[in-house]
């Protein structure tokens, strides 16, 4: 299987499917319950609750119709 590289970055879709399958060996109960989906003209933005009922955000941004990068924020905001 092919290592992440620690900068997280992933390129093409068989280091994509990697990325989930160790993943899900990892957390074999993984599971999303999506709260709020927003799209602008080049990004979208994901919250949702994870298996363990932590607060996520995915950040996905676009061009030319593909996802060109994405990331993650875990946690509760500052604000609660």
């Amino acid at each position: 299987m092919r290592r992440i590289p620690p900068a997280g970055t992933v390129h093409g879709k068989a280091a994509l499917r990697a990325y989930w399958a160790a993943g899900l060996k990892r957390i074999p109960d993984l599971k999303f319950e999506v709260m709020d989906v927003r799209a602008s003209v080049d990004a979208l933005v994901i919250d949702y609750l994870n298996q363990i009922g932590g607060r996520v955000s995915e950040v996905l941004t676009f061009r030319d119709g593909l996802v060109v990068a994405g990331f993650g924020a875990y946690g509760e905001t500052p604000a609660n």
